[in-house]
């Protein structure tokens, strides 16, 4: 069982952090959440507007890409 109040953080590269824990099984780092700068700012734009606000959507859509896209690279 995965405490997610509790996860590990480690350095990917210069701009990315990743989160997530130890697998008991195997000892490998396995990541839940990866964050970079870049990420962070789209999250701020993203917050500005309530959800119910077309440009909402949109920002919300690139965020959830962007999310995406650095964890499957940081899970590489």
């Amino acid at each position: 069982m995965v405490d997610l109040d509790h996860l590990k953080e480690w350095q990917v590269d210069k701009l990315t952090t990743a989160q997530g824990f130890t697998c008991e099984h195997c000892g490998k780092d396995q990541a839940i959440y990866a964050v970079s700068i870049s990420l962070r700012e789209a999250e701020k734009k993203l917050f500005r507007y309530p959800p119910s606000h077309p440009q909402f959507q949109f920002l919300f859509s690139k965020l959830l890409k962007k999310a995406s896209g650095m964890l499957e690279r940081v899970s590489l």
